[in-house]
């Protein structure tokens, strides 16, 4: 089983806007298990 983690999409997160959502960083976690 082998497990592989995506380095995020940034690596600081966006100054709060009380107007727009926060932007959510996305990770991919990969899980191979053959």
């Amino acid at each position: 089983m082998r497990i592989k983690l995506q380095n995020p999409s940034t690596s600081d997160l966006p100054v709060y806007n009380p107007i727009l959502p926060p932007q959510a960083i996305t990770q991919i976690l990969i899980v191979s298990n053959p």
